[in-house]
């Protein structure tokens, strides 16, 4: 599935007129605390796999990902997180960061990327 995910994205960016810098990935990420959002532009992919799909199709250049932690305490394989099902307090942790990320989104349209980066990348 997730080279799937690079060819529609390079599908959807070559029928538009838009720029890179007008496409944000919005993505889970096990490397960071469940609910931490950390906004990144032309990173690597870490090893997320959607992530690597995407850059290999359309490049990183310009690339900016708000990405929302799902991490645990408990060090356990990466499958294990990504697939379980959130607890009940993890699920309430995500529905903020979701709303979080909203907020984030609202200030990167207005007042671009530095301002929101400065602002939640805390």
């Amino acid at each position: 599935m997730s080279t799937t995910i690079g060819r529609a994205v390079k599908q959807l960016t070559s029928q538009t007129e838009e720029k890179m810098a007008d496409l944000v990935v919005i993505h889970d990420d096990i490397d960071l605390p469940a609910g931490r959002i950390k906004i990144v532009k032309e990173r690597g992919s870490a090893g997320h796999k959607g992530v690597e799909s995407i850059i290999q199709n359309i490049g990183n250049d310009g690339l900016i990902r708000f990405r929302i932690g799902i991490g645990s305490e408990r060090k356990q394989e990466a499958m294990k997180i990504v697939l379980k099902n959130f607890s009940p307090e993890e699920q309430k942790i995500i529905d903020s960061a979701i709303q979080e990320i909203s907020g984030a989104l609202n200030l990167f349209i207005k007042e671009g990327l530095e301002k929101t980066m400065n602002e939640y990348n805390k």
